[in-house]
């Protein structure tokens, strides 16, 4: 399966709900004009007017193609200026974007991936995790997912459930702080080259797709390619610049 990369196009919106994913972190889940396409994974430039005050962002999309009508990015809300205004938006607030953009994507090019992230940097891999799901696409999908505690981890729900009821599926979970999940595998720590070794022993045969903070990705995408020898065309790297 092959499909092409869309054109960005601009558009007025208006949110349509606010959705609380974990202790820190909200979707925000806008209307999608009939005929606006994206793929798993892309990006989009949200303008947006909060406190008197103008604000033009970059978001990776946490929702699926499959899902119809809207489309969503999630966020970790922090202390800054734009994360107090915008965890105090609600529904009806109009905002203009302009998307699709970017290639940390997945068209159905590999029969097995893994995604290896820690904390927001879960909002592509979920676009994407649930794209190949609902398509029904044959892929086999692990997910190494990293967070400090268990109610910082966005979509455990959702997960969860994915593990159980899909076999091409399997999530891992590993905490910095010492606690535990429900159905957890197991890990404690940050993310190492023996982690992956155990979660995903045919790790060479996967295509790798890491996403996060710029100082998060550049270290795991140095431990699959250097302690795993994965290729470096065989990693797919998205770094969220300025995501506070």
């Amino acid at each position: 399966m092959t499909m092409p990369l869309s054109a960005p196009v601009e558009f007025e919106t208006e949110l349509i709900e606010v959705i609380q994913r974990s202790r820190h972190i909200k979707s925000f889940r806008f209307l999608l004009p009939r005929g606006v396409t994206y793929l798993p994974g892309q990006i989009f430039v949200l303008t947006i007017t909060m406190g008197g005050k103008e604000w033009r962002k970059h978001f990776s999309l946490s929702s699926s193609p499959t899902e119809e009508g809207y489309f969503e990015f999630t966020k970790r809300i922090t202390d800054s200026e734009f994360s107090r205004n915008l965890a105090e938006v609600k529904p009806g607030v109009k905002a203009r974007v302009k998307m699709p953009f970017g290639e940390f994507t997945f068209r159905g090019e590999a029969e097995k991936i893994a995604f290896v992230t820690g904390g927001i940097g879960i909002t592509a891999p979920r676009s994407i995790i649930r794209f190949i799901h609902d398509r029904k696409l044959p892929t086999h999908v692990s997910l190494i997912y990293s967070n400090r505690t268990a109610e910082d981890v966005a979509f455990l729900e959702e997960l969860l459930e994915l593990k159980k009821s899909w076999k091409n599926f399997q999530a891992f979970f590993t905490l910095t702080k010492e606690e535990k999940l429900p159905d957890w595998a197991g890990f404690k720590g940050r993310i190492t080259a023996d982690m992956v070794r155990r979660a995903t022993p045919d790790f060479h045969e996967r295509v790798f797709f890491v996403s996060g903070p710029p100082s998060l990705v550049d270290s795991l995408v140095g431990v699959i390619t250097t302690e795993l020898s994965i290729p470096e065309n065989q990693v797919k790297a998205e770094r969220y610049m300025g995501y506070r």
